[in-house]
């Protein structure tokens, strides 16, 4: 694929330890966690990613690594109704992303829905 192209899967990819799962922070390994669907080393994934939590003010934030330097996806809960959001997660060298939840997410959900190679 020539760099940079957005490839579109036929169907979309839920990661194996984020469906409708509580979530803690933590590098999410795509490869490993989509079955072999997303490449190791991909540049960025599209997500769509669902989740509930238990608070007025907690987020789910997806960075480029632990590091927090690059943020690519934040999404706000109410405490009340599920929230969703569709973005790009910019990926570290390795292919990895980084979820950061403030307050207590009870049901996360992550889909990718796209990759974007080097």
């Amino acid at each position: 694929a020539p760099p940079r192209e957005l490839i579109n899967g036929e169907a979309s990819a839920t990661l194996t330890d984020y469906n409708n799962d509580a979530i803690a922070d933590a590098t999410i390994n795509l490869e490993s966690q989509s079955g072999g669907k997303v490449p190791k080393g991909c540049r960025a994934v599209w997500l769509d990613i669902t989740a509930t939590g238990s608070g007025a003010t907690d987020v789910v934030d997806i960075y480029e690594s632990s590091s927090k330097a690059v943020k690519s996806i934040t999404l706000d809960l109410d405490g009340t109704n599920p929230g969703h959001v569709v973005g790009r997660a910019i990926c570290d060298s390795n292919g990895n992303i980084y979820i950061d939840e403030t307050g207590t997410v009870t049901a996360c959900t992550i889909k990718v829905i796209g990759v974007e190679v080097n």
